[in-house]
């Protein structure tokens, strides 16, 4: 014989959440499967695995961990601002803050937005990349201004070791390889060399021997070959 149940009152659904990814949807049901990474009973932040991959997915405010976009700093010390909508923005939507401070000061002076043309450059008029107050930054055409006006630094520099005037060119942006800064002085790239070996004379020579008794008979196999060839010329 069955059991006759009395329905004394139906409840309505009733929302327990919104799923946290960018769909929305209403979630009305607690976890009730057995899960080893759920508990049972909890309220679901996602409607399923799949909703759930899509959260993190996101970029930007979209993102369940977004935390509002704070400056960066990058390896050479420069603040970078996060700026979605910027027309010359990076990868990670971000432009370089001495960049927007430059333009801001343009939309003051003529009340429209502005943009620097890409290519063009921002230098920091007493060399530190995190100071952008506006009376330190200098508008550049392109990359060959601006390195040009780095060259200006080292105008009239000497070596503090030997006196001299001349020090080797890099090649890859043609600069003078001057050690040091104004602060302590200079040295060309032959004093730094020759003070680098006193300063780790006993680690270099045994650097030396360590690479000889690993090589040494590949290299006198070398120079004897080398004597041959030399002989029969």
């Amino acid at each position: 014989m069955t059991e006759q149940i009395k329905v004394v009152k139906i409840y309505e659904r009733f929302i327990l959440g919104i799923c946290q990814c960018p769909c929305s949807t209403v979630l009305s049901s607690l976890i009730t499967k057995k899960d080893p990474n759920r508990k049972r009973g909890h309220l679901r932040k996602y409607l399923n695995a799949a909703h759930a991959l899509k959260a993190r997915n996101q970029f930007g405010e979209n993102n369940v961990n977004w935390k509002g976009g704070e400056p960066k700093q990058d390896k050479d010390g420069y603040w970078l601002i996060y700026k979605p909508h910027h027309p010359y923005k990076n990868a990670e939507n971000r432009v370089f803050a001495h960049r927007l401070i430059y333009e801001h000061y343009l939309y003051i002076l003529f009340d429209e937005e502005m943009y620097l043309p890409k290519g063009s450059e921002i230098h920091h008029i007493d060399k530190n990349p995190e100071n952008n107050a506006l009376i330190n930054l200098k508008y550049m055409n392109n990359h060959k201004d601006h390195a040009q006006e780095h060259l200006k630094e080292y105008d009239g520099v000497k070596c503090k070791t030997c006196g001299t005037t001349e020090t080797s060119i890099r090649k890859e942006n043609g600069r003078p390889r001057w050690i040091g800064d104004e602060l302590n002085g200079y040295n060309c790239e032959l004093c730094q060399k020759k003070k680098y070996y006193i300063e780790n004379k006993k680690r270099i020579s045994d650097r030396r021997k360590e690479l000889w008794s690993k090589n040494k008979d590949e290299i006198n196999k070398r120079k004897r070959e080398l004597y041959k060839k030399n002989k029969k010329k």
